[in-house]
């Protein structure tokens, strides 16, 4: 959580680097409260908006915590996730502060 902590105390912007098999667009949605981030994905013809911050790392590399958000017309989710590494892949072990709307 330290690593994590410090990692998000600045805004970072994310690269549009991610291999999805759906087009998105990374943008800062620090500007955006939930009714904004609706209405930018309904003008922009988007389901829904997706929010990730920095990843946080253990000393060794092999824990991950990373927070994923969701905001939708209809819904919302938001989660700290966690993840090991295991045989060189990234598993998801714990899902903590779960939220849904």
């Amino acid at each position: 959580m330290v690593d994590y902590r410090r990692n998000n105390e600045i805004s970072t912007r994310l690269e549009p680097r991610l291999d999805l098999s759906k087009s998105y667009e990374a943008v800062d949605v620090s500007e955006l409260n939930a009714d904004k981030k609706v209405e930018f994905a309904e003008v922009n013809g988007a389901y829904g908006v997706y929010e990730l911050s920095v990843v946080g790392f253990n000393s060794d590399m092999t824990l991950a915590i990373v927070y994923v958000g969701f905001n939708c017309s209809r819904c919302g989710r938001w989660a700290l996730h966690v993840l090991k590494k295991t045989d060189g892949k990234w598993k998801q072990v714990a899902i903590g502060c779960d939220l849904m709307s």
